[in-house]
C-alpha cells in the first residue's frame, strides 16, 4: 500500500493538471466497473440459488471482466507515464478525425438530397447528426482540458 501511495505522489508531482484529471477519471472508471462487477456477481449468486445460469449471463460477465482489465491497464499506463501535451495532441488528432467524419457526412447528405431518395436522406441526416455530436464532444474535451491547464497554472 505504501508503494502505491509513493507512486501516486510521484506521479502527481510530475503530472500536470490534465494528467491528474485523466488519472482521476480513470480511477473513477475502474471503481465503477468494479462496483458493477460486484453487483453482477451478487445478482448471479441470487440467480444460481433459484435456477441454473443461462449462457448469455456468463458471456456478459466475461465481457465486463475484459473491460475492467482494459480500464486497469489504461490507469496503470497513465500512472506510470502521463504527459499533458501528449494528451492534448491526441485530443487535437481526435478533433481532426471527427471534423473529417463530419465533412464526409455533410457530403453524403448533400448527395442524398440530390437523389431525392427519402430513405437515403434519412440515413444521411442520422449520420450527419452523429458526426456533428462527436465533433462537438471532441471540441468540448479540448476546451475542458485547456481550462484545466489554465486554472492550474494560476
Amino acid at each position: 500500500m505504501r508503494l502505491f501511495c509513493l507512486i501516486f505522489v510521484a506521479c502527481a508531482l510530475e503530472a500536470g493538471a490534465i494528467c491528474e484529471f485523466k488519472i482521476k477519471q480513470a480511477r473513477e472508471g475502474v471503481a465503477a466497473l468494479e462496483t458493477k462487477k460486484e453487483a453482477q456477481q451478487e445478482s448471479q449468486k441470487e440467480v444460481q440459488k433459484k435456477a441454473a445460469l443461462d449462457s448469455s449471463t456468463s458471456d456478459s460477465s466475461k465481457y465486463d471482466e475484459s473491460k475492467l482489465n482494459k480500464a486497469r491497464a489504461e490507469l496503470a499506463a497513465l500512472e506510470s507515464s502521463c504527459d499533458d501535451e501528449a494528451i492534448l495532441k491526441d485530443v487535437r488528432e481526435n478533433i481532426a478525425l471527427t471534423k473529417s467524419n463530419l465533412d464526409k457526412a455533410n457530403e453524403n447528405l448533400a448527395r442524398a438530397m440530390d437523389s431525392k431518395d427519402s430513405h437515403k436522406i434519412f440515413q444521411a441526416r442520422l449520420e450527419q447528426k452523429l458526426a456533428h455530436a462527436q465533433y462537438i464532444a471532441a471540441r468540448q474535451e479540448e476546451l475542458r482540458l485547456k481550462d484545466l491547464q489554465k486554472s492550474a497554472g494560476k
